[in-house]
């Protein structure tokens, strides 16, 4: 049947077929990028939200800390420093909320600020027998601490997160 078609039209069809063939790459191509520029993209994320964590534990870390030393030496300045530290994680908290709308990390937010609010109360507990016992009864309410519980369940919260995120941008 092509042996039948002129030179004109043998020259249209091949020339039809090219550009099929040149569409057809170019599709391809754009899906291809798409597909990684999502990839990308969630690579990115995944590392942004894994820094922030990382940034959480660490005010965590820091709030209980200060904490130690205002309940040592009850300096106002301590407490003070606290109470911004207090502060800057909650805003952190606030922040990764709503930058992030995954579920998982909504739930692992959740769980995050329910074991600051219990470090929190926590805290302030201590500072309520330092002010009404002294120093001494601190001592004694120390060794009945929740603090390193909550504190090594806030790292099983991120350090679980971040393995599965892991795996998850491995799987990418």
């Amino acid at each position: 049947m092509i042996n039948r078609l002129s030179i004109g039209r043998k020259i249209a069809l091949a020339f039809t077929l090219a550009v099929a063939v040149f569409t057809l790459g170019a599709v391809i191509t754009y899906l291809a990028n798409e597909r990684q520029l999502a990839s990308l993209s969630a690579i990115g994320q995944g590392q942004d939200i894994m820094m922030q964590l990382n940034d959480i534990h660490s005010d965590i870390f820091q709030m209980v800390s200060v904490s130690r030393i205002y309940l040592l030496t009850g300096s106002e300045t301590y407490l003070q420093q606290y109470q911004k530290i207090a502060q800057q994680l909650e805003d952190r908290l606030k922040q990764l909320r709503q930058q992030y709308a995954r579920r998982d990390l909504q739930e692992l937010l959740s769980a995050v600020a329910a074991k600051v609010k219990e470090v929190n109360e926590e805290n302030k507990r201590f500072w309520q027998v330092r002010e009404r016992e002294g120093l001494d009864s601190v001592g004694q309410a120390a060794h009945q601490s929740l603090i390193p519980k909550l504190m090594d369940e806030v790292e099983h919260l991120i350090h679980s997160y971040e393995d599965q995120e892991r795996q998850s941008l491995a799987q990418r």
